[in-house]
């Protein structure tokens, strides 16, 4: 389900034959960019579960009964919108639901037919649209788009970082995973959203936004990447427990300090209406928000500085 965090899927795609996902964007929202930025990230999310193409289990050939405002799908929309799992490894476009009940909660959720109880509808139209580019497309089953670029989304992460109790409430690591995956699909990167446990080779680029939380392996695994020529990217508050959730001793960011060649020795928590700056090297500033880390180089060079509070100057 939508960037469900109840279960870790990562610990359980090992053990099912495939992954299967139920995709209900609330298109024609007012953040309408971010719902397709959702949608694509959830999909990679599930293709890179197993590294296979995913069963688009569950989605809607018209509009749900459940979300606050419940529109329609604009003509075009719904083939469109199924086109994108496609686009992202779905093998499988599949309707909840078939035919509407007469009764019960979802009566009035969208279904190929309607309580009309014939094809001569929008919406029957809509569905027989989608099948019709699946014919044309049916050599792409089974294939999957080839991501050089990996996003490390960690569930168990994202667990200890909701219980670690500072420097503020509300950490936003998906909000920050992503603007991180954002960024790439708006340069048109194909990119597999994975967990800590992952193999990195074959990558070019990783980004591990705020990876508070180094499960057994995992800095060993994203030294190694570098090592071997590969581009790496992280966020403040990163490397501070063990799977164990205990913080390392010796310096954050605990085992990726040699890596990333910085002794990070406090964070700030920001409030909520307030910014600092980051002024860098060729003088443009970018404004940053909820936590600033306080570093102290060490091999690493410095390309932007703080602009305002009692670090103004650091890195």
């Amino acid at each position: 389900m939508e960037s469900f965090d109840g279960l870790d899927y990562g610990s359980l795609a090992g053990e099912l034959d495939f992954a299967s996902y139920d995709s209900y964007p609330r298109w024609r929202a007012p953040d309408e960019e971010r719902q397709a930025m959702l949608a694509a990230f959830n999909y990679d999310w599930m293709r890179s579960l197993k590294q296979r193409p995913f069963a688009l289990m569950e989605s809607t050939p018209s509009q749900v009964n459940w979300q606050p405002v419940c529109k329609l799908k604009k003509p075009g929309m719904h083939l469109l919108s199924s086109l994108q799992a496609v686009a992202h490894g779905a093998d499988t476009v599949q309707y909840f639901q078939w035919r509407k009940s007469r009764g019960a909660a979802e009566k009035f959720h969208g279904a190929v037919v309607d309580h009309s109880v014939h094809e001569h509808t929008r919406t029957f139209r809509d569905a027989q649209a989608v099948g019709a580019a699946l014919e044309k497309l049916a050599d792409l089953r089974g294939t999957m788009p080839g991501a050089k670029v990996a996003l490390l989304f960690d569930t168990q992460n994202r667990w200890a970082l909701g219980d670690c109790q500072g420097p503020r409430d509300d950490l936003g690591y998906f909000d920050t995973a992503l603007e991180h995956y954002r960024a790439l699909k708006r340069q048109n990167v194909d990119v597999d959203v994975v967990d800590e446990t992952r193999d990195l080779t074959g990558y070019r680029l990783v980004a591990a936004p705020m990876l508070y939380m180094l499960r057994l392996g995992a800095a060993e695994r994203l030294t190694r990447f570098v090592e071997d020529g590969g581009t790496l990217v992280f966020t403040c508050y990163t490397g501070r427990v063990d799977e164990d959730d205990l913080c390392f001793l010796g310096g954050f960011p605990g085992p990726l300090r040699e890596v990333l060649g910085i002794w990070v020795e406090e964070t700030d928590g920001l409030y909520d209406s307030e910014t600092n700056g980051i002024r860098m090297e060729d003088g443009a500033v970018y404004a940053c928000s909820t936590m600033c880390d306080l570093i102290h180089p060490e091999t690493a060079r410095t390309l932007g500085r703080y602009t305002a509070d009692f670090y103004a100057g650091d890195p």
